[in-house]
């Protein structure tokens, strides 16, 4: 984490959702943002979805232990629990977020889901529950917040963590023209790689970035997305595991190879990379960008899609 500010952001007051969890890009935003001057709330739901509860979230104790790292580096930080699914918990959270530092100027949608299946196989709750915390959930938060930015009259910043896999259609790159057949496993699974739903519900949440940026321009609010590629999660790095013991080698085997055939840059993303960018388009300097969706992701995706 960078720890010189770059950017002209104190004072302001931002909301960042998804903060629990260690390596995740939320904690990193909410850091990087404090870093830069700015007084944050940092939230997470802290309990499993009833769908899946082997499913691995962030606790609320992480949640409180993310707030406090901010303050032990120098930053002011509440944590405060919300469901980005539900209207009356995100309008709590927007509330405290005013009590607390008087008014909202930047909104930082992380929360999101990684859960799926084949298309063939789909459930229907786990559509549901993808499509409500990876779409519904940023546009909740994004419609709090931008009316309490509007009745400030100040202007605002609203960035969602869209993905990759919103402008290629899955969490697996389409396969080349001029490749072999796909394996019994890749036909089993899926050509998405079962992150079918993942997909559509970041592409719809990069759409909704567009939208918001015409209806809130004569607000002054500015609305972006970026796309990140693989970025080091505890969240990834689970399905990297999983992906390696399907494959019979251990994920230090794996791995290596996995970047160097799929990252142009060699490397794992970090969320810090991913805050680096956050931190721009809450900026100043980026206050004549708003409805795009700008790819970090190391080289892997390339379209402005």
């Amino acid at each position: 984490m960078k720890t010189i500010s770059m950017y002209e952001l104190a004072g302001k007051v931002a909301i960042v959702t998804g903060c629990a969890r260690e390596q995740g890009i939320g904690r990193a935003t909410a850091n990087r943002l404090a870093v830069e001057g700015c007084k944050v709330v940092l939230t997470d739901v802290g309990r499993r979805p009833d769908l899946n509860p082997d499913y691995v979230v962030g606790s609320l104790d992480e949640l409180d232990e993310a707030a406090a790292e901010v303050s032990e580096r120098g930053g002011t930080a509440t944590a405060i629990a919300a469901d980005v699914t539900d209207p009356a918990s995100v309008q709590n959270l927007v509330d405290q977020a005013v009590e607390a530092f008087g008014g909202v100027d930047i909104l930082v949608n992380v929360a999101g889901v990684g859960m799926g299946a084949p298309f063939l196989e789909m459930p229907l709750d786990v559509w549901n529950h993808v499509i409500a915390v990876n779409t519904t959930g940023p546009m909740l938060c994004a419609q709090a917040a931008a009316k309490q930015m509007v009745e400030q009259g100040r202007g605002g910043r609203i960035v969602t963590v869209a993905s990759q896999a919103a402008k290629i259609g899955g969490t697996n790159r389409p396969r080349p023209v001029d490749a072999l057949p796909p394996t019994e496993e890749e036909l089993l699974v899926g050509r998405s790689g079962g992150g079918g739903v993942y997909a559509v519900s970041k592409a719809a949440a990069m759409m909704l970035t567009r939208m918001l940026a015409f209806e809130l321009a004569p607000h002054q609010v500015t609305v972006n997305a970026v796309c990140p590629g693989f970025v080091d999660t505890q969240l990834l790095m689970g399905g990297v595991e999983m992906r390696a013991e399907e494959m019979g080698v251990s994920m230090e085997e794996w791995l290596p190879n996995f970047v160097k055939n799929t990252i142009p840059l060699g490397r794992m993303q970090t969320g810090d990379d991913v805050a680096d960018l956050i931190a721009f388009l809450c900026s100043d300097q980026a206050s004549y960008m708003t409805g795009q969706a700008i790819n970090t992701t190391g080289g892997t995706e390339l379209h402005s899609g």
